[in-house]
């Protein structure tokens, strides 16, 4: 597929240094939250959304244009964020995006992945609840 082709081309150490100084401004977590199952953290550099992709095996990294692009209409934060979700007791991992709604001007749930792309592990199945009730309290003032 197309993204193992990006994967494949971007692992030069050069390229992982470039990606590593590749960054953009976070928009909702001032820094990862967690509970006594899992630990969120939003993804915001290229090399990030790169080593997501590679540990969680899917495409992830092919929504890179839309993380590091910022909205239409002078609002601040990216089109996609990312979130990167671990497991605290296991390896489990799992990825969840959000996208911009421009009808309503809030970022909606877009998807939430498990490995290659398969079903969440069972202990990641509250993690978006579990991370939109968080924002609110973690929101940046502008």
């Amino acid at each position: 597929e197309y993204w193992h082709q990006v994967l494949t081309i971007l692992r030069s150490a050069n390229d992982i240094e470039v990606m590593k100084s590749d960054t953009w401004n976070t928009s909702l977590l001032c820094e990862p939250i967690q509970n006594n199952e899992l630990c969120i953290t939003e993804i915001n550099s290229a090399y990030a959304l790169y080593t997501e992709g590679r540990d969680v095996q899917h495409c992830i990294y092919t929504y890179l244009y839309r993380c590091r692009h910022t909205k239409s209409f002078g609002e601040n934060g990216p089109e996609y964020i990312a979130f990167s979700v671990r497991s605290l007791h296991s390896d489990d991992k799992s990825t969840i995006g959000l996208v911009w709604n421009y009808n309503n001007l809030s970022y909606i749930f877009d998807q939430h992945q498990g490995l290659e792309n398969l079903s969440v592990p069972p202990e990641h199945k509250n993690a978006v609840s579990f991370l939109i009730s968080n924002i609110s309290k973690q929101i940046k003032p502008n």
